[in-house]
């Protein structure tokens, strides 16, 4: 129901009392006690009304404990999710590694093949030799780079 359609009923309940009050009885004095006669259930409903407020606070505080339980649940299993996706990361990272120090080999293999094959062209098998010797100085760094990440 509508706030408004609960203050409207209250404020002509209100006015219906006060003039049932003012015109219903011969003097205030016959309002009065009659109006005094309800007291007891006026407690009764006050009385009501306070245990139910007191039931609506305990409902409200289990409610607000499941709600941080639940909370606190998701955020434990959101923290595992990131502790996977960290692991993953770091697996991909040294996968990526390990291909890229691999790719690098395989290029200076491939350096030091066609050196030797121009040396051949040109008739001197030595004459690329300090470039095949860098080359190979590089594979050698390349490959102590993959066992270090092999190890780890």
């Amino acid at each position: 129901m509508k706030l408004w359609i609960l203050i409207f009923i209250s404020i002509v309940l209100w006015v219906i009392s006060g003039i049932t009050a003012f015109y219903g009885f011969e003097s205030l004095d016959q309002a009065s006690n009659f109006g005094e006669s309800f007291g007891a259930i006026s407690s009764l409903f006050s009385s009501f009304a306070l245990a139910l407020a007191i039931y609506s606070m305990v409902l409200q505080q289990k409610q607000n404990d499941q709600f941080e339980k639940y909370t606190l649940t998701a955020l434990d299993q959101q923290s595992k999710q990131i502790e996977i996706i960290n692991k993953s990361i770091e697996e991909q990272l040294k996968t990526a590694k390990v291909a890229a120090i691999t790719a690098l080999i395989d290029r200076e293999e491939q350096r030091i093949a066609n050196l030797k094959e121009w040396g051949e062209q040109k008739g001197d098998i030595n004459r690329y030799e300090n470039g095949i010797a860098a080359a190979s100085r590089r594979i050698e760094k390349y490959n102590e780079d993959l066992q270090a990440h092999a190890t780890c």
